[in-house]
């Protein structure tokens, strides 16, 4: 009887062990996860300081020749705005595309003024997509389209272009950039030195899988006609 309590007291210890490790395991991963959903927060208000102060030493360029007075206010107010969205981004972890779009259409216009006109840029959204709904993670896709201006188009000749393409597949929410620059070895590359803006998508969709379960991830590769891919696949996110 005895021996019988004692067993029955080692496998009831043993279990409540268990338990115990799982409790603090899983309080040490909501930790994690909530540490790293800060840092990502701060991450997507740091612009790039390059971009910034290109953008104000074009716009004081400009400033200083009488026929181009107009345009400061329109690229002024699109500086605005971006640094805005930015800082939005901090607070609000989902934006409709219609509001990426938007940002993303500002900010590549401002480049194309730092880079006077270096290159051009679409967008093509599937038409079962409604860009007022479907909301997606703010800021994830400037990244992919400043590898591209700042790697893909440097020292070339002729104009780069930009084509973003956004499409639902199996359920997901696909993003596609494409451009016509330099691959620069860049899926090599990135093995080998990852960048800190696809290590910052990547921690962020690590976060994204562990909230909505899904595998969320993205791919590089290099186009048979010269340039990059870059395919990004997202929950697909409705506005409740």
């Amino acid at each position: 009887m005895r021996i019988t309590r004692l067993v029955f007291g080692l496998v009831l210890l043993f279990f409540c062990s268990i338990l115990v490790i799982l409790f603090f395991r899983h309080s040490a991963n909501n930790k994690k996860r909530k540490l790293l959903e800060i840092e990502q927060r701060l991450n997507r208000v740091r612009m790039d300081p390059h971009f910034i102060f290109n953008v104000l030493t074009t716009l004081q360029i400009i400033s200083q020749d009488p026929k181009r007075h107009q345009e400061i206010g329109i690229y002024i107010t699109r500086f605005s705005k971006i640094m805005r969205q930015a800082l939005e981004s901090t607070f609000n972890e989902l934006t409709s595309l219609e509001e990426e779009l938007d940002f993303l259409s500002n900010y590549l216009e401002l480049q194309k003024l730092v880079t006077r006109n270096k290159f051009t840029y679409s967008f093509e959204v599937d038409p079962q997509i409604d860009p007022f709904e479907v909301r997606l993670p703010a800021m994830m896709l400037q990244p992919f389209l400043e590898n591209s201006i700042v790697h893909g188009f440097t020292g070339e000749a002729e104009p780069g272009h930009i084509e973003l393409k956004i499409y639902p597949m199996n359920g997901m929410l696909l993003a596609q950039i494409t451009d016509n620059g330099h691959a620069l070895e860049l899926v090599k590359m990135n093995k080998k030195y990852p960048s800190r803006a696809n290590q910052i998508t990547s921690d962020r969709l690590t976060l994204l899988n562990a909230i909505y379960k899904k595998k969320c991830h993205f791919e590089l590769a290099k186009r048979t006609g010269g340039g990059m891919q870059v395919q990004l696949f997202l929950p697909l996110i409705f506005q409740k």
